[in-house]
């Protein structure tokens, strides 16, 4: 609903596959692309989500070449515009700016080059990058290597970190999750390494629903286990937490979703819907909102004399 996305000729690897995947290839997001020749991706924006999206001011492409690299950018299907990358090591981004409805990368010529991802961004207001790896615990971000993010961190400083998974792990009564919070300990501070200036949120998981043997609708208790698990995972980490499950509205709140008019979550009692997370997001701002004006009301109290 935010961007039209067309694209041909690439190599896609992911840190999910069970094959072919190298881990010190990837990038930020778990992912690394080869292009074949021609290789190209068209993004263009769109308004029927909000107001402000058909345009930006600034798209990247972000890149690794150990050889020679040609790329080429065109806006609003304008003339191409060339850039000429010579062997680096190191991330590279190649960028163009102005007001931007639609811009096509092409991969011109590459030897020996990786590409990672494409951006558009505004130059104000709050950019989200959303890495989604369906079917990750969390513990894969612990493969990407520091200095591939620590390149990232410096093309593309992040202020915060928002870490949402569990939904995967957790089981219908799942007591014991010793092994996923030291893991997620051990992938809390080598995010912290990579990108000291960011703050970390954890977001816990929401509810899930499973049938009784009577055939009723309960929320899972290895859900709540879990969710006391990333509390204390955070606690123990530093890091803030937001307990999704209790803005949810807690026990059943799930089946609730599923039945609201319009509904908010899918049949499977356990994946929210498009509009359901429009209203889970609505909720978090107004959490990170709150938080900051207490945060501003303390350091305003405490520099009194």
């Amino acid at each position: 609903p935010t961007v039209r996305h067309n694209f041909s000729g690439w190599q896609s690897h992911s840190v999910m596959d069970s094959v072919f995947f190298d881990r010190s290839k990837q990038g930020i997001s778990g992912h690394y692309f080869i292009p074949h020749p021609g290789a190209y991706v068209e993004l263009r924006g769109q308004k029927n989500y909000a107001s402000r999206l058909d345009t930006c001011e600034h798209a990247s492409i972000f890149f690794y070449n150990k050889g020679e690299a040609r790329l080429s950018a065109s806006v609003n299907k304008g003339e191409p515009q060339t850039g000429a990358f010579p062997p680096a090591d190191g991330l590279r981004e190649m960028n163009v700016t102005g007001r931007i409805g639609s811009v096509r990368w092409k991969v011109e010529s590459a030897d020996s080059t990786l590409f990672y991802g494409v951006a558009m961004d505004g130059t104000q207001g709050i950019a989200v990058d959303n890495f989604s790896l369906r079917g990750s615990s969390g513990l894969s971000l612990r493969s990407i290597p520091v200095r591939t993010m620590r390149e990232f961190n410096e093309l593309r400083p992040y202020d915060l970190i928002v870490l949402q998974y569990g939904l995967n792990v957790a089981t219908e009564r799942g007591r014991n999750y010793d092994r996923y919070r030291d893991g997620m300990l051990t992938t809390i501070a080598h995010l912290k390494q990579a990108f000291p200036q960011a703050g970390i949120l954890i977001v816990g998981v929401g509810d899930r629903e499973y049938k009784t043997e009577e055939g009723s609708l309960r929320t899972m208790p290895g859900i709540k286990n879990l969710i006391r698990y990333q509390q204390n995972l955070a606690a123990d980490s530093g890091v803030a937490f937001w307990n999704m499950f209790e803005a949810m509205g807690g026990e059943g709140s799930m089946a609730d979703m599923v039945h609201a008019k319009p509904s908010l979550a899918n049949y499977d009692y356990t994946h929210i819907n498009f509009r359901g997370g429009k209203h889970l997001a609505e909720l978090l701002y107004e959490a990170l909102v709150y938080g900051k004006e207490q945060y501003d009301r303390r350091r305003a109290y405490e520099a009194e004399p």
